[in-house]
Order: structure tokens, then sequence, then C-alpha cells
């Protein structure tokens, strides 16, 4: 019987080790029963982390978005697989959005463009979608979303933007891909001994303030912590090296299942990206979050981690967020 042949979009490729658990999570769901095909921002990162499902004939670059790329014509390929496969799955993560910059938008709306010239059936599976800041962010996720078969998302507050933008879709709300990940720890969580450090990670965002910052840092310093600062892409390194100092080090961990083993061994995690905290949640660390954005803040509501409002970080509130995660009590 002739495998079924199913296209992946998402924001792979582009380092974030997040993302890239997402494509993980996806692959292992699909590949045994299908001829998964992936579009990605950078194909050779892609193969390297995901070569135990993936050669290097199953993954082509993102459609046309720019003269660069168009020029590249290495997007033959992609509408290849696009003309072959069966079905379209955008595969988890924040795409529809302008929260940040609307060109996510724009990149996303056009991808489901040929999906739909092509006359493909497409779903979304464990998407957020908003918040929107502009109408035509708004109107491109409505016209996204009616043609789809099936819209999965992954926090209620998403659910509720579809239901108001396109009140015909048929939408379901599921975990974030990431907690399926299938992780083997290498000792057993419930009596791993636990340093006494907070992971802490942070994301560039308008308002940030390093100098608040460095002064909650230095506040859990004083109450004989550790501070270990996690990376999940190199924007975040980057941001994060000022506050590089003695007892103070930044990690950027190479894959999901690296940052997890390094969370298994710590105490507290407090940070912004989603994932960071996911991955927390799995590795059973005492957590509070950071919200920068509705896709952050409905995940944590749905699995009950305190966390304030990017707008909120002050050292005095960041501190209090820190003490109720290590007053906090998790099942190991």
């Amino acid at each position: 019987m002739t495998k079924e042949k199913i296209l992946i979009i998402g924001s792979y490729g582009s380092s974030n080790i997040g993302d890239e658990a997402l494509l993980s999570v996806v692959l292992q769901k699909y590949s045994k029963n299908a001829e998964v095909f992936v579009l990605s921002g950078n194909s050779d990162d892609t193969l390297l982390r995901h070569k135990k499902y993936l050669d290097a004939d199953h993954i082509a670059p993102h459609f046309p978005f720019g003269i660069r790329s168009l020029f590249s014509f290495s997007w033959i390929k992609s509408f290849k697989f696009l003309a072959q496969s069966n079905r379209v799955i955008f595969g988890g993560g924040g795409l529809f959005t302008d929260d940040y910059r609307l060109k996510a938008v724009l990149l996303w709306a056009w991808h489901v463009l040929f999906i739909r010239a092509l006359k493909k059936p497409y779903s979304f599976l464990g998407n957020s979608f908003g918040p929107f800041k502009t109408e035509l962010a708004k109107n491109l996720t409505t016209w996204a979303l009616e043609a789809a078969q099936n819209v999965q998302v992954r926090d209620k507050i998403s659910e509720k933007y579809v239901k108001e933008l396109s009140p015909g879709s048929a939408v379901t709300c599921i975990p974030d891909l990431a907690f399926s990940y299938k992780y083997l720890p290498k000792e057993d969580l419930e009596n791993k001994e636990r340093k006494k450090v907070l992971a802490f990670n942070i994301r560039d965002w308008r308002g940030l303030d390093i100098k608040e910052i460095e002064k909650f840092l230095d506040k859990v310093l004083f109450q004989n912590y550790g501070v270990l600062l996690i990376a999940m892409e190199a924007h975040d390194a980057k941001l994060m090296d000022s506050l590089v100092k003695r007892h103070v080090s930044v990690v950027r961990p190479k894959d999901f299942e690296e940052l997890l083993d390094v969370l298994s061994g710590v105490e507290v995690a407090l940070g912004m990206r989603l994932h960071f905290l996911i991955a927390a949640s799995i590795a059973r660390c005492k957590i509070s979050g950071i919200s920068y954005s509705s896709k952050v803040e409905g995940v944590l509501q749905d699995i009950h981690v305190p966390y304030i409002s990017a707008e909120n970080m002050k050292a005095e509130d960041l501190y209090e967020l820190f003490k109720r995660a290590e007053k906090s009590k998790v099942e190991r």
C-alpha cells in the first residue's frame, strides 16, 4: 500500500530549540506511517538535528518570501513537495500573531496561499493564534483558518481567538506538542539530588530593563542560590552575555534533550520562553513564568504556573515570583 505523503511546515531551522522540539514530536507522530516532507528556514540545520527521521531529499526551504530567496530557485523543490503531498500540517508554534512583527503573519499566510491554490487539505496542529495588533493580521488569519480542515490549538486563549475570527472552524484544544517529547532521563527524576540553582531565561522584548534583571539576580545570589542563564537561541545568548558575572554563566543547550538534562538538575526555573518553561515542567522543576504574549499566558494558565506580565519585570516583582516558585511543591 502506498504511504500517505505529508508536508510539515513550521518555524524550523531558526536555531530555536523549542521549535525544533515541536518538529521532533511531529516527526515521531507521523514518520512511521507516512512519507514526511519538511519546509525549513535552514535545511542543513534541520537535516543535522532530525537525521533520525529525515534525509536531504525530504527537506526544502520555506516558500520564497523575498528577492534573495526567489532567485535562489531552491523553492522549486518546496513546490514539488507541496504538489505531491496528500495533505499539509502546520506543526506547532505561535505562527499567526503580529505581537512582535507583522512579517510572521504575512509569511505563513503566503504559505497558505500556495496550499489553497493547489487545493491541498491542510490543518493546524498544536498552534497558538494571536494576539493581534492590526486588522490586516486578523483578516489574514481569518482567511487562513476558514479553509483549514482541522484546527488544534495549544491553549484556551487561542481557542477563543479562533472562535471569534472563524466561528465555523473545527477547533479543539490540546497540550503544546512539546509536552509529548519523549524524554528518557539519565537518572530517576523523583530521587535525583537537585542543586540549589535558579535556571533563568529571558528574551529580547520591548521595555526589558537589564538593570532590573541584574538587581534581581543579585538578590537571588545573596540567598546562596546559584544562577544558570539558559539561552534557547542565539539572540537569547547575546542578550544574556551582559549578565555574566562570578557564579553566573550562560548555557546554550544544543537541543531540547540537553536542555532537559540541564534542568533536571536544578531546583527552580523562571523564564520567558514558553518551551523553556515547558521543559522545566517536564524536568519537574519548581517553576514560575514571565508572560510577554498570550501564547505564553495561555499555556501557563492551563498548567497552573504562577506568572507575571513582562511589563512588570522589576527586580522586586521578579524576586517575589522566584520566592513563590521556591516555596511551591512538585510531585517528583
